[in-house]
């Protein structure tokens, strides 16, 4: 069994799947941050997920030794396992895989969240088929990943510039995909 996470644009999901993609527990919790709370941030949101990890073990009364890996989807840039870049809540450079592995002492793998979705639709979903896709994650942002035979690459389709001069996006772009279709561009109404 494996334990995915997802960090997504106002809120993290925490499920526990098996081999065969079947999830067995999910729980989830939204993030709401004070306006000049960003030294706190990254503490919270770590221990929100281990709030989470903890309390999705209990609903299903696993031990965490069960738990052959912890896989996390975040809304930015990683390499070498580490957040190098992730707009949305202003981090940079977090090792936050190395938190979680040594409080649990399970491996953790971070990439980007629509990286995730799209190696998951093309393992177990609508995608197993395809060859050749373009794969777009619609939520608080626009992420996206380009499928290629079997290889699949992570794409910042949402900071594509489509409107020149345009509305002030938070990667500091103006005019980015995202803040014109995003869901909460169409929430806020700023697709007009």
């Amino acid at each position: 069994m494996k334990i995915g996470i997802d960090l997504g644009g106002s809120h993290i999901a925490v499920g526990i799947v098996t081999e065969e993609g079947k999830l067995l527990a999910k729980q989830e919790k939204n993030l709401i941050f004070e306006q000049n709370d960003n030294e706190n941030i990254q503490e919270q949101i770590r221990d929100s997920m281990l709030s989470l990890i903890n309390s999705v073990l209990k609903e299903i009364q696993i031990p965490i030794f069960i738990i052959e890996e912890i896989g996390i989807g975040i809304p930015g840039i990683v390499q070498n396992n580490m957040i190098i870049k992730c707009d949305k809540y202003k981090i940079q450079n977090w090792n936050l895989s190395k938190e979680i592995e040594e409080h649990y002492g399970v491996p953790v793998k971070i990439a980007n969240d629509a990286l995730c979705a799209a190696k998951a639709e093309k393992e177990y979903g609508n995608l197993k088929d395809s060859k050749k896709a373009v794969f777009l994650c619609l939520g608080t942002g626009i992420g996206g990943a380009t499928i290629i035979e079997n290889n699949i690459y992570s794409s910042e389709y949402g900071h594509m510039v489509i409107q020149k001069e345009g509305i002030k996006c938070h990667c500091g772009k103006k005019g980015c995909y995202e803040t014109y279709s995003s869901m909460k561009a169409f929430k806020e109404g700023l697709n007009k």
